[in-house]
């Protein structure tokens, strides 16, 4: 069965650009290869792509159970919360779900650099620039040729600026503010006199 399932994996690999293909015959052999750990993550990448969210449940709970401390495991549930729910701006739990999901995952998998770039975006979307920052930091350290990595960069560092300038523009009012507040209390104590 294990020969099998091998053949099959590698089949579905080489059969990228026919997904379909590779999943019809990933689904014959998951019932003879349940165990296979690379089948589970094969189909559960199909659900998520046909974002057949119930389906992927399913195979979240056997993969679970095949290797509890799977990093990619991880990854993907980061991934597809991250897809599910990353244009909602009224739910932040879930995104807060993501990133605690891929923090485990780069954890567990240093050199993950889908789950960094993902972390990344977590952190974007939260406005947790900073942290995203460092993410692509990480992925460019290893990897300084990644352009997404370098475009993320770029634009945090535009945001974090941004985020500078609006928090000095803040100080600036706070102290008119107060100035305001402490002249016109200093008038009325000399209209009293």
């Amino acid at each position: 069965v294990k020969k099998f399932a091998t053949e099959i994996e590698t089949q579905f690999k080489q059969a990228s650009a026919e997904k379909e293909k590779g999943f019809r015959l990933i689904k014959k052999v998951l019932s003879l290869a349940a165990e296979n750990f690379t089948i589970q993550l094969s189909m559960a990448d199909y659900y998520r792509i046909k974002e057949e969210f119930q389906k992927l449940n399913d195979i979240y709970h056997n993969a679970d159970i095949l290797d509890p401390k799977a990093g990619i495991l991880f990854y993907v549930k980061g991934a597809v919360t991250l897809q599910k729910y990353g244009s909602s701006k009224k739910d932040l739990s879930k995104l807060h779900e993501a990133k605690s999901l891929l923090k485990k995952a780069v954890d567990q998998k240093p050199d993950m650099l889908k789950g960094r770039v993902k972390l990344a975006i977590v952190y974007g979307k939260l406005k947790e620039y900073e942290n995203a920052y460092h993410e692509t930091e990480k992925i460019l350290k290893d990897n300084p040729d990644h352009e997404v990595a370098k475009i993320m960069r770029e634009n945090l560092l535009y945001q974090l600026e941004q985020d500078k300038k609006q928090a000095e523009a803040n100080r600036q009012i706070i102290e008119a503010l107060k100035k305001e507040k402490e002249d016109s209390k200093t008038e009325q104590e000399k209209k009293i006199e």
